[in-house]
């Protein structure tokens, strides 16, 4: 992102995750306007509406205390091998159980466990009696994971905070980069990465590649080869783990290098009171 230019945007919603209206004023003094074709605001709307200078946190507004959707989870553990692949139709259970609404985490886990089992003993009871150690294992992952990002308690869970970093769940980049934002002459806000990053590493393992100089790299868009109809056999899915891995490996690096935190020693940090926490975070407050 360019700091010399300032953007300015106008949100329908409080949570600004419907922008309508965006104003470009580049270095030279020269502006731009653009507004969802689809749904512009009016004069009026925009007479009176809240104009905020767009800052780091527009986008990047889940730094810490990320609560990761279910779907996110499960792929994570597949990748990481807690649960394996080979289960049929293990995303979908685990999903749909990690998705459901829970009034305390003790009754989260206990239901996770029993919508999973009753998945296979309905639709693969051949798996549920073969395969229950793998099973198991799954079933431990998605309540860890569960246990991570899920507070029943505290009426805290993944889809109540909206993260503007990529587009996968929420709209994120689309909230401008959509297509449908256009100046007066019809041009639109560019759907292209670099427009805001300059890609310095991306990829993983064969396909991994990093900078030379400060130009960064031409992004391309993350892929996943496809065998058989789109499933992948035992060796590809091995192979996809190892890619994953390398890449959070390498931007672990990359991202503790650039932050300086890996020449610097980290203060203790107290450990987080649960029952201080529910003071405030319970259905009583």
């Amino acid at each position: 992102m360019n700091i010399s230019v300032e953007i300015d945007y106008i949100a329908r919603d409080e949570r600004r995750q419907d922008i309508p209206w965006v104003r470009v004023k580049k270095p030279g003094g020269s502006v731009i306007v653009y507004q969802d074709q689809e749904k512009p605001l009016s004069e009026e709307e925009i007479r009176t509406a809240e104009i905020r200078r767009m800052d780091c946190v527009d986008c990047h507004n889940r730094p810490s205390h990320k609560y990761n959707a279910p779907d996110h989870l499960i792929d994570r553990a597949i990748v990481t091998g807690q649960v394996d692949p080979a289960l049929p139709g293990i995303k979908r259970a685990a999903v749909e159980a990690l998705s459901g609404e829970y009034e305390t985490e003790g009754a989260a886990l206990a239901a996770i466990s029993e919508k999973m089992s009753g998945f296979y003993k309905e639709e693969h009871p051949e798996v549920f009696d073969s395969s229950r150690a793998a099973l198991d294992r799954a079933i431990a992952a998605a309540q860890d994971y569960y246990a991570q990002n899920m507070f029943p308690e505290m009426k805290v869970r993944w889809d109540r905070y909206p993260e503007n970093i990529g587009h996968f769940i929420y709209p994120g980049c689309m909230r401008c980069h959509d297509g449908e934002h256009a100046d007066d002459a019809g041009k639109v806000i560019s759907r292209d990465c670099t427009s805001c990053h300059v890609i310095m590493m991306q990829g993983g393992g064969e396909r991994a590649q990093m900078a030379e100089t400060l130009d960064g790299l031409e992004f391309v868009h993350p892929r996943i080869s496809a065998k058989s109809g789109g499933k992948r056999n035992a060796t590809s899915a091995t192979r996809a783990r190892s890619l994953e891995r390398s890449e959070m490996k390498h931007r672990l690096i990359l991202s503790l290098i650039v932050t300086g935190l890996l020449f610097r020693p980290f203060p203790a940090l107290p450990t987080a009171d649960r029952a201080a926490c529910l003071e405030c975070h319970s259905d009583k407050t």
